[in-house]
């Protein structure tokens, strides 16, 4: 059985810290690029943190296709709520 997934209610400006906050760990993504014509690729390095401390380094690649033209740079982050 999955554990049951844990909402955080707040304003969307807000969530983020509030998330932080309940998360075991949090995965953080702080520069990602996507570059692409009709052909695209993305890529980006990151931490996992716990606890306030880096445990690890992670990369983020993804290849698309479709009606695409450009280059585009963001972040994210993944909250991970449990120790499963």
């Amino acid at each position: 059985m999955l554990p049951q997934p844990h909402y955080v209610s707040c304003s969307p400006r807000s969530r983020p810290r509030q998330l932080n906050d309940v998360a075991a760990a949090v995965l953080v993504f702080p520069k990602i690029v996507k570059v692409g014509f009709v052909f695209g690729d993305a890529y980006g390095e990151g931490a996992l943190l716990q606890g306030g401390k880096t445990i690890g380094y992670y990369n983020s690649a993804a290849e698309s296709y479709g009606l695409q033209a450009g280059v585009q740079g963001f972040g994210y982050a993944l909250f991970g709520s449990g120790a499963n």
